[in-house]
């Protein structure tokens, strides 16, 4: 509901769309003691199988995190563990 965090992460993701359809994409959203927040570039994969999120940067600590799925794969163990 935050749109700092919403209007961010889906510009990022809708941008990187229309360049990359092969590879997972990861974001991860973080904030800091102030509440400030931040949402990373995206960090693309390259697999269409298999991804990863980037890092909080220092002094942030990841909040959320998420990847997509360009392919018809479900989703991994590793899709619905919780950091």
């Amino acid at each position: 509901a935050d749109t700092r965090i919403t209007t961010k992460f889906t510009e990022k993701l809708k941008a990187e769309a229309k360049t990359n359809m092969t590879s997972e994409v990861g974001i991860t959203i973080s904030k800091d003691a102030n509440g400030n927040i931040h949402v990373s570039e995206p960090l693309v994969s390259n697999s269409n199988t298999s991804g990863y999120v980037p890092d909080a940067p220092a002094g942030y600590t990841a909040i959320a995190d998420g990847h997509n799925h360009y392919s018809s794969f479900p989703p991994s163990a590793g899709d619905t563990c919780t950091m």
